[in-house]
């Protein structure tokens, strides 16, 4: 398994989501649970994943001093914009992709593959960026503590400064017009921006950097995500409302599932985890370099351990123990008869998708 760096979902039932390790971006369908496409090509690990509103094409930056697009459907790579330095950040809206690398962001055409518009001002490295909601503007933020707004021309409109005191990690849009602005950075903290580039209310709780922030449809509510290992769920208004807490690593990406009713958050410690809005686990997935092997919480009675769903049953260990004090855990032997029947009984693909996909 591989660590998690990056993760979108979009309706009803597609996951992306990118990492280092095996270099690949991968699509999951989350009716099935089954891992549907393996991006591969890039010869380093992945910082950054998008798709296309449309759901046509996805977008990756990675390490190895590139970006490139592929169909979403047939995986094919449509195109590969080649960097001076490693690409931190990519977005894609329509037939435009925005890139990230060192100080400098980029526009570039991806039906021609050309670079129509480059962006400078940035006084340090650029870690996010990404298209505004209709697509008419580029916002960028950076260790140099601001983030900035730019036209698709290239053409700087907007800076943000003064709200961190140290790099911006992460940002989003908040609500559907793009108005208020979200930033999470270094300093462990959340900044809500006005229209005019103001820093109008901080949002403080986390004890490390903030990676990956996510606002809901509504711009009512946003999540953050921590080299803490946490995820937190507040309300604009400053309330916060719910802590997610089980990852046995930072965390590097976070976003809302389905219908926004659930909580997705991705790791280093090579997982992504489902969560109910108010807190509880529903189920995890692996990030296996092939197949797929979901999780869930223990299910008593039904199913004290939990239920899991994989194509790769060599994953699995069954371990047994002293009846009396649960002493003395042994694994079975993979041809064991009762490992066979424990494995025939709870990989169960209808128990684990619906408790991921249909919170109590």
């Amino acid at each position: 398994t591989h660590g998690v760096m990056a993760l979108e979902f979009r309706e009803p039932y597609c996951l992306v989501a990118a990492g280092w390790g095996d270099h690949a971006a991968k699509r999951w369908d989350m009716e099935s649970g089954l891992l549907q496409m393996a991006y591969r090509g890039s010869t380093e690990a992945l910082w950054s994943v998008s798709t296309n509103p449309d759901m046509s094409q996805l977008a990756t930056a990675s390490a190895d001093r590139s970006a490139r697009v592929y169909d979403l459907a047939s995986g094919l790579c449509l195109m590969k914009a080649d960097h001076d330095a490693p690409v931190m950040a990519v977005s894609i809206h329509g037939s435009l992709l925005a890139t990230a690398s060192a100080d400098v962001a980029r526009i570039w055409d991806v039906n021609s593959g050309l670079c129509v518009a480059t962006c400078r001002g940035h006084t340090a490295s650029i870690i996010w960026l990404g298209f505004s909601p209709d697509g008419r503007e580029l916002m960028t933020a950076g260790s140099d503590q601001t983030a900035r707004r730019w036209d698709l021309a290239g053409e700087c409109r907007m800076v943000y400064r003064g709200g961190h005191s140290g790099a911006i990690w992460a940002a989003s849009f908040n609500g559907r017009d793009g108005g208020l602005f979200l930033t999470g950075g270094a300093d462990k903290t959340v900044v809500l921006w006005d229209a005019g580039g103001h820093p109008i209310r901080t949002y403080s709780g986390h004890s490390d950097a903030v990676t990956s922030l996510c606002s809901s449809a509504d711009g009512h509510r946003f999540l953050s995500a921590s080299v803490d290992k946490e995820a937190r769920l507040w309300d604009v208004s400053g309330d916060l409302l719910t802590t997610f807490r089980g990852h046995e690593n930072g965390l590097f990406g976070v976003c809302f599932g389905r219908d926004g009713r659930t909580v997705i958050t991705a790791s280093g410690d090579r997982t992504m985890r489902f969560w109910a809005e108010t807190g509880g686990l529903l189920g995890t997935l692996y990030n296996t370099r092939q197949g797929h092997l979901w999780t869930t919480p223990p299910d008593p009675p039904q199913a004290p351990s939990g239920w899991f769903w994989t194509d790769r049953p060599d994953l699995v260990h069954v371990i047994e123990c002293d009846e009396e004090d649960g002493g003395y855990p042994r694994a079975l032997r993979e041809d064991d008869p009762r490992r066979l029947a424990y494995l025939d009984k709870y990989n169960s693909q209808k128990m684990v998708m619906d408790r991921v996909n249909n919170p109590a």
